[in-house]
């Protein structure tokens, strides 16, 4: 007898096992065909009619400085922004947007840095009151512009005192003085909870300040960020790029081709990798094409091979984010025939 419940126990034990089992292929078969979905066209292009989002482009593409140019000079620096000047001044180049990052300081300033801690980019480690995972928020500007921040660059052709900490006013500044009046930014707020609602504070206000509102797309990877945003100012003209948890939900409704019609996004703008998951492919005509119908526009980031560049331009991405925006244009230039 109790050979036979302990039988009965395998067995059930077994059924459970081989359901999970079976369960979990299913949804890797799933999974994958999510990719294949990404080479079905969902939208006939005469159906895509013209729209009002300036970040969107009829048979043309944006060329956007990541970190405002993070190979070509120190980045998230006036050097950057000086050496995309350069470039375009004397090759005649094209950067239509700059992209940087914003946190904020100890005494209430926004400045540029990417990263968690100013460790990969600065000599912070080597400097009294500093020292190793330093943040942002834990020193005033006036400590922070004291540090080098070209540790992380491998060339010595910039000017040092261009290459230290800036505020985003600084850059502004920066900009409008070099005569670059119609360029647009993509702003990526790093702070999270409390801190990161007053950096988008201050980011507001400078942005109506600098008369920029309608030419900046404020990005974050922080939900409550991005959930203050629409409650406090999309109203007031802000425009942001779509969180995590949006793109996710996006490429679903993409590879579904569910109608949007009566339920746009809040967001206006995709910030997206191409091909970095196994399970989704961005990189496709056919989404941008989805994309477009709505009325969103789509940027692709961090793209830094050539053929990349070249395979996007020729989809109708309205935006390629890249590290090396001189080989950018180079390439876009040949793709054009210019």
């Amino acid at each position: 007898m109790a050979r036979t419940k302990v039988k009965k126990g395998l067995k059930i034990i077994l059924v459970v096992f081989g359901a999970i089992f079976g369960l979990i292929i299913l949804a890797l078969i799933f999974l994958f065909a999510l990719r294949g979905f990404a080479n079905i066209s969902r939208v006939d292009k005469k159906d895509i009619l013209p729209s009002d989002n300036p970040y969107i482009l009829e048979n043309d593409t944006y060329i956007s400085a990541h970190r405002a140019g993070r190979k070509l000079a120190p980045e998230n620096t006036i050097s950057a922004f000086s050496r995309c000047f350069s470039l375009m001044e004397s090759k005649g180049y094209a950067v239509d947007i700059l992209e940087f990052d914003l946190q904020l300081t100890k005494d209430g300033y926004l400045v540029l840095l990417h990263d968690d801690t100013l460790d990969r980019t600065s000599n912070c480690e080597e400097v009294e009151g500093f020292g190793k995972d330093s943040k942002v928020v834990d020193h005033t500007l006036a400590e922070l512009q004291t540090l080098e921040m070209w540790h992380d660059y491998d060339g010595d052709d910039f000017d040092k005192a261009e290459a230290r900490i800036c505020t985003v006013n600084e850059v502004f500044d920066y900009v409008i003085a070099r005569g670059y009046t119609d360029m647009k930014y993509v702003v990526e707020i790093k702070d999270s909870g409390e801190i990161g609602e007053r950096a988008t504070d201050i980011l507001y206000s400078t942005l109506v300040k600098y008369n920029l509102l309608d030419k900046t797309i404020v990005g974050t990877f922080n939900d409550n960020v991005t959930k203050y945003i629409d409650k406090v100012y999309t109203q007031k003209g802000m425009v942001r790029s779509a969180s995590i948890m949006e793109v996710l939900k996006f490429y679903f409704d993409f590879s579904f081709n569910v109608d949007l019609t009566d339920k746009l996004p809040a967001f206006r703008v995709l910030q997206i990798p191409t091909d970095d998951y196994v399970i989704i492919d961005f990189g496709k005509e056919a989404f941008i094409d989805y994309a477009h119908k709505y009325g969103i526009a789509v940027q692709y980031w961090t793209i830094n091979d050539a053929d990349e560049m070249e395979a996007l331009i020729k989809m109708g991405a309205d935006t390629v984010m890249t590290d090396y925006p001189d080989v950018a244009n180079e390439v876009y230039n040949r793709v054009k025939g210019k």
